[in-house]
């Protein structure tokens, strides 16, 4: 049987207009059954981000193989600010946990 793609309920729009999306819809995924989640990766600053369709909430993620790193330290700084329009040195801090 092939894979589908999880329903996403109606969610908070983005993180941020001033990023640019690889996928314009974000990819939907569910990791976990019951659990579907919207990835969205910005192509400029190669942030990512996750929306948790349960918990109702956006989080700044580092993307695994199977699943996310949640980066709670830059979480609130990430969703508050405008995409710096580059790949910033410090993100990689960040990533690294």
């Amino acid at each position: 049987m092939p894979a589908k793609e999880p329903p996403i309920a109606p969610y908070s729009a983005e993180p941020s207009t001033t990023h640019t999306w690889l996928l314009v819809d974000g990819r939907k995924l569910e990791i976990e059954p019951g659990k579907p989640l919207l990835h969205r990766m910005c192509t400029t600053c190669r942030r990512n981000f996750v929306y948790d369709v349960a918990a109702k909430e956006w989080y700044a993620a580092y993307p695994r193989m199977f699943n996310f790193d949640r980066l709670v330290a830059v979480t609130p700084r990430w969703l508050s600010e405008a995409c710096p329009g580059r790949h910033l040195p410090s993100d990689e801090e960040a990533w690294k946990g």
